[in-house]
């Protein structure tokens, strides 16, 4: 293992004791994660937008039912991504959010194969 490895392991083990014994370490922790996490989804939702505007003109040439249905996709993927938690608590919640993601993500290969189909 070279220096710059074991540096970097010595660190992360030096953060995650830090959290683990030091009071409040719990709490902060939390609020790191809950940062990482907004920050991640802010990365999604910037990217979503930036494609969004770059190809409009493009979506506005697809059928007015193949749109619907995309958006209608996105925004199902989207209260998934937003229930998660809650429904992946139990098994019944759990199947139910793995249908709603992969008849989403059907939608939006279909959608994607509409768009192909009239260049």
């Amino acid at each position: 293992m070279g220096v710059v490895a074991a540096r970097n392991i010595a660190i992360v083990l030096a953060i995650a004791a830090a959290i683990q014994f030091l009071p409040g370490g719990g709490d902060t922790a939390r609020i790191i994660s809950r940062t990482l996490s907004l920050a991640f989804i802010g990365v999604f939702a910037l990217g979503a937008a930036y494609l969004y505007r770059r190809h409009r003109t493009d979506l506005e040439t697809l059928p007015a039912a193949v749109r619907a249905l995309g958006y209608a996709a996105v925004g199902a993927l989207v209260l998934a991504v937003a229930g998660y938690s809650r429904m992946t608590a139990t098994a019944a919640g759990g199947l139910e959010f793995a249908a709603i993601v992969g008849l989403a993500v059907l939608a939006l290969v279909f959608v994607w194969r509409q768009y192909r189909s009239l260049l």
